[in-house]
């Protein structure tokens, strides 16, 4: 087993310096982090047998942050594991469960002091951005380190141009036109879902898009029932 010490930005409303469940927050003002070299995670395709016989696909890159973080706040997280992706993978969790309890503790902080119907859930964000190696004295050292993605979805494609049956070009006209409130909105929280996991999605993210997706189709049902005139529609 080794130990890693995983730095990451933080951002929010309330910040703290101290220990933090199994972490730590302390601030570090910009010219630390530039002598560090703070940047955010980055990831590659693995080059391969893969990459060189399709042309054409889509992956996912675990840990690779869509969003640039600017904060003088940092927390840090040391972990015990075999290998530097292992580590990566335990801190973030317990980084992004801080992150949510954050967001609640702020907003019932809001509650507490204005009135329960007072405030809004604003979410921490937080960015990793450094991975070292710590010896038996906690020293840092600088390790080299890639995250690579084996994940393929997709390859070759488009295999055809066009649909099987001719009447999903008509269906396609029609449902584009539709303009339904219900199709647009239930439609769109299912595609997200869909996409999720490309995005960088939490899980609870992309399941909570689903059911979001569902709960519109499901009160617009209600509805329909508990209208005057829904017995002879139905």
């Amino acid at each position: 087993m080794h130990k890693y010490r995983i730095y990451a930005l933080i951002h929010g409303q309330v910040l703290k310096e101290g220990k933090i469940f199994d972490c730590e927050i302390r601030k570090m003002d910009f010219e630390e982090q530039s002598k560090r070299s703070f940047s955010p995670i980055q990831s590659v395709f693995s080059e391969g047998e893969m990459t060189d016989y399709h042309k054409t696909y889509v992956t996912s890159l675990r840990y690779v942050d869509p969003i640039k973080t600017k904060s003088e706040y940092v927390i840090i997280c040391d972990i015990e594991e075999e290998q530097p992706s292992a580590a990566l993978g335990g801190a973030i969790k317990t980084i992004e469960r801080i992150a949510r309890f954050f967001s609640l503790a702020k907003l019932e902080d809001v509650k507490l002091t204005h009135g329960r119907n007072r405030g809004s859930f604003e979410p921490y964000i937080y960015q990793v951005n450094k991975i070292y190696l710590l010896d038996e004295n906690n020293t840092e050292s600088e390790i080299e380190y890639k995250l690579e993605s084996g994940h393929m979805y997709l390859p070759d494609r488009p295999e055809k141009s066009d649909w099987e049956n001719p009447l999903t070009s008509e269906f396609l006209e029609d449902v584009y036109n539709l303009h339904d409130e219900i199709l647009e909105r239930s439609l769109k929280y299912l595609y997200r879902s869909s996409i999720g996991h490309f995005l960088l999605d939490s899980q609870e993210k992309i399941a909570l898009d689903h059911f979001k997706s569902i709960e519109i189709i499901i009160n617009s049902l209600s509805k329909m029932t508990r209208s005057p005139y829904s017995s002879h529609r139905l």
